[in-house]
């Protein structure tokens, strides 16, 4: 798990797409214990509504993370923006994302990974499936 997945950890080269900072993957599990209850590690826009509800990670969780990337990518912003860090938290958790204007075929894809119900979300498998589709010219 990354455990923050966001634009500014993604790089892209040529041919291949890199992610880097795994700084907060490499936290223990017995030093997020030792953090003050409320503290948010991780960049609050590309947080899972689990993870912002207090739950642990999971490879889920930077799953929504890729969603919200993308839509960053693609809309140009990411799903939830908000004044304050409390009402980004609620609409992360509580609102839809907004209908994509400029995603194209991607669309279905990041949908599927940001959906805020775990059962609901892609799993890894089904987004990289999804992806090949739509590079092959295929509806996801």
């Amino acid at each position: 798990m990354h455990r923050d997945l966001k634009p500014d950890n993604v790089l892209l080269t040529d041919d291949h797409v890199v992610i880097a900072d795994f700084g907060i993957a490499h936290v223990s599990d017995a030093a997020m214990r030792l953090t003050h209850t409320g503290t948010v590690i991780g960049t609050p826009a590309y947080m899972a509504p689990e993870q912002l509800e207090g739950k642990p990670p999971t490879p889920a969780t930077d799953l929504w993370s890729l969603g919200a990337t993308m839509c960053t990518a693609l809309e140009g912003r990411p799903p939830f923006t908000a004044d304050t860090f409390s009402a980004l938290c609620v609409a992360i958790v509580m609102q839809e994302p907004p209908v994509p204007e400029r995603a194209g075929p991607l669309a279905p894809v990041m949908a599927a990974l940001l959906a805020k119900e775990l059962d609901r979300r892609a799993s890894a498998g089904q987004a990289l499936a999804a992806l090949e589709a739509v590079d092959r010219g295929e509806a996801p």
